[in-house]
C-alpha cells in the first residue's frame, strides 16, 4: 500500500527471491512486481535505481530461472524482456535467448505480451536490438506468423543499412525461417542461400562454432518445411561434421542436426537408422535441455513414428505419450505442435488397427484445428487426410471421400500443384476412389500423384506405391499388359531402395508373380 518510491529495491528484491521459492502467497507476489513494474518498466530513465533493479531481476533469474519452472518466473522473464535497452550486454543476451528456447514457452499470453510490448517499443525507437532478437524468436517458436514476419522483415531492413555481419546472417536467417513458414519456397530459399553465402563454409573458430551451426540448423529447418530434402540430408550431415570436429557432440545444435538426419532417414524409408538417431538425440536434450522442453517432445514424437513405421507398436505407444504430456505442459494449449503429435497418435493406432483410439485423438485434433483458426496450417491437411483414411476403413466412403478431397484443395493452396506432399494426397484420393470402385476417377488421381513424384522423387517408395495402386486400377479393368508393366517398375523401385528380402519388396515381387500367371490364364482362355 505504500507508494513505489517507498518500497526499498532490496527489498523488492528480497521479495521476487521468496516467490521464486513459493514462500509468498500469489497476491504479495503481484504487488511485489506492481510496484517493480510502476517503478520501472514504465519509466525507461536510465538512473542508477533502475539499473539496480534491473541488476537485481537479472540476479534472480541466474539464480533461479534456469533450473526451475514456475509461472511467477515467467512474469519475471517478462518484466525482465523489457530492460534489456538498459543494459544489453553480452551474458544477458544469451541468458534471455536461453529463457525464450525454455520451459516457459506454454505461458503463451505473456510471451505474446512481451512480444507485442517490444514491437510497440522497437516501432518507437524506444527498445534496443536485444529486445527485438528476443520478440522474433518468441514469434517463430509460438508460430505466430503475422507479428513473426512483421518484425524479422523490419529487423532485416534496419540491419541492411545499420546492422553488423552476424547480425545481418542472424536476420536473413529469421527472415528465410517465417517465409518458410508461409510456404513462400522461393523467397525462403533466397534469404537462406544470402546467409550461407556470408557464414562461409564453415565457422571462423572453435569458439563460434556452436553458434554457427545453431544458424544452419535454423537454415536446415526452412528446408525441410519446404520439402527439400536432398538440401536437409547435405546441410545437416555438414554441420554434424563441423560440430564433431570441434568436439561439440553434447550441444543442442548436435541433437537438431541428429534430428534433421532422422527425419531424412525416415523420409527414405529407413525407419531402423531413423530410430537410432533419434534415441541419439533424445539423449542430448535429456542433458542439455529441462525435462519438458518442446524439443524433447518433438523428439520423442518422432521417435514413436519411426517405431510404428517398423511395427513396435508398443514402443511407439510409449514415446507418443511421454510426448503428449510433455508437449501439453510446455506449449500453449492450441499450438500447432500439440496437433501434430495428437496426428501422430492417431496415426500409430490406426496402424494398430485400434480404429476407435485413432478416431478420438484425431477428433482432439480437429477441435483444436477449428478453435485455433489452423485451418489453413499445414497440419490440418494431415489430419483430415488421415481421419479420411480411418472412415474408410470404416466403409464411410462419402465421408472419407470429402476430406481427401479437402486435404488435396489445403494441400495445393500451401504448397501449390507440383509439391511431394500434394502427391502424397494425390495418391490418397486414388486410394479412397479406387476402394469406392471408381477406377476412372482413381486413375485420374493416381497419374497425377505419379507425375508429380516423378519431378520429386523418382526412386522413392511412395512411387513405388502409387505404381502399384495404379496396376491394381488397370488390373481391375482387365488391362493386364498395363497392370504388368507398371508393377513391373514398382517392385524394381522398390527392390533397389528397399532390397531384396523387405517387406514391401516381397508383397510387390509376390503381386508381380500373381499377375504373370493371371495373364498367362487369360491367354489360355
Amino acid at each position: 500500500l505504500l507508494p513505489s518510491r517507498d518500497i526499498p529495491v532490496s527489498f523488492l528484491h528480497s521479495y521476487l527471491l521468496a516467490a521464486c521459492e513459493e514462500e509468498v502467497d500469489e497476491a504479495k507476489f503481484n504487488a511485489a512486481v506492481h510496484l517493480l513494474t510502476d517503478r520501472s518498466l514504465l519509466s525507461y530513465s536510465e538512473d542508477e535505481e533502475t539499473l539496480t533493479v534491473h541488476l537485481l531481476l537479472q540476479q534472480t533469474f541466474q539464480q533461479y530461472v534456469i533450473d526451475k519452472n514456475s509461472k511467477r518466473q515467467v512474469v519475471l522473464f517478462s518484466l525482465s524482456a523489457t530492460f534489456v535497452k538498459l543494459l544489453p550486454s553480452v551474458h544477458e543476451v544469451r541468458t534471455l535467448h536461453k529463457l525464450s528456447d525454455g520451459n516457459v514457452m506454454k505461458y503463451s499470453s505473456h510471451l505474446y505480451h512481451v512480444a507485442s510490448l517490444i514491437l510497440e517499443c522497437a516501432c518507437e525507437s524506444a527498445v534496443s536490438h536485444t529486445a527485438v532478437d528476443l520478440a522474433c524468436i518468441l514469434a517463430i517458436r509460438l508460430e505466430n506468423v503475422d507479428v513473426a514476419s512483421s518484425l524479422c522483415s523490419s529487423r532485416l531492413a534496419f540491419d541492411r543499412k545499420n546492422g553488423k555481419k552476424e547480425r545481418l546472417i542472424q536476420s536473413l536467417v529469421d527472415v528465410g525461417k517465417v517465409k518458410a513458414m508461409q510456404h513462400k519456397a522461393s523467397e525462403s530459399n533466397a534469404f537462406c542461400q544470402d546467409a550461407m553465402a556470408m557464414m562461409g563454409d564453415g565457422p571462423v573458430s572453435t569458439e563460434t562454432t556452436e553458434e554457427w551451426a545453431l544458424l544452419m540448423v535454423d537454415i536446415v529447418s526452412s528446408y525441410w518445411n519446404l520439402a527439400m530434402y536432398a538440401q536437409v540430408e547435405a546441410l545437416a550431415s555438414k554441420t554434424k561434421a563441423i560440430l564433431e570436429a570441434a568436439g561439440s557432440t553434447e550441444c543442442h545444435a548436435y541433437a537438431n542436426c541428429l534430428n534433421s538426419l532422422a527425419l531424412c532417414h525416415e523420409h527414405n524409408s529407413q525407419y531402423a537408422d531413423a530410430e537410432l538417431v533419434s534415441r541419439a538425440a533424445v539423449r542430448i536434450y535429456n542433458q542439455c535441455v529441462p525435462d519438458d522442453h518442446p524439443d524433447i517432445g518433438t523428439e520423442l514424437a518422432n521417435l514413436g513414428s519411426y517405431c510404428q513405421h517398423q511395427q513396435k507398436f508398443q514402443d511407439a505407444e510409449e514415446f507418443l505419450v511421454k510426448a503428449l504430456d510433455i508437449n501439453k505442459q510446455s506449449l500453449p494449449s492450441q499450438h500447432p505442435s500439440i496437433v501434430a503429435t495428437l496426428r501422430q497418435m492417431g496415426s500409430l493406432y490406426f496402424a494398430w488397427g485400434k480404429l476407435d483410439k485413432a478416431e478420438k485423438y484425431l477428433t482432439e485434433a480437429l477441435d483444436i484445428i477449428h478453435c485455433a483458426y489452423l485451418t489453413q496450417h499445414q497440419e490440418a491437411a494431415f489430419v483430415m487426410s488421415l481421419m479420411g483414411r480411418c472412415y474408410q476403413k470404416q466403409g464411410k466412403t462419402i465421408d472419407s471421400e470429402r476430406l481427401h478431397r479437402q486435404a488435396l484443395n489445403l494441400t495445393i493452396d500451401l504448397y501449390g500443384g507440383y509439391h511431394h506432399k500434394t502427391a502424397v494426397e494425390y495418391h490418397n484420393l486414388g486410394l479412397c476412389l479406387y476402394i469406392q470402385n471408381k477406377c476412372g476417377d482413381a486413375q485420374a488421381a493416381l497419374h497425377t500423384a505419379l507425375d508429380i513424384f516423378t519431378i520429386t522423387a523418382r526412386e522413392h517408395p511412395s512411387t513405388a506405391w502409387t505404381l502399384c495402386w495404379l496396376s491394381r486400377c488397370y488390373k481391375r479393368t482387365s488391362d493386364y499388359q498395363k497392370s504388368l508393366s507398371l508393377m513391373t517398375e514398382a517392385a524394381e523401385i522398390m527392390k533397389n531402395r528397399m532390397g531384396d528380402s523387405h517387406p514391401d519388396t516381397l508383397t510387390l515381387l509376390e503381386e508381380l508373380q500373381s499377375l504373370h500367371m493371371q495373364k498367362e490364364r487369360n491367354v489360355e482362355s
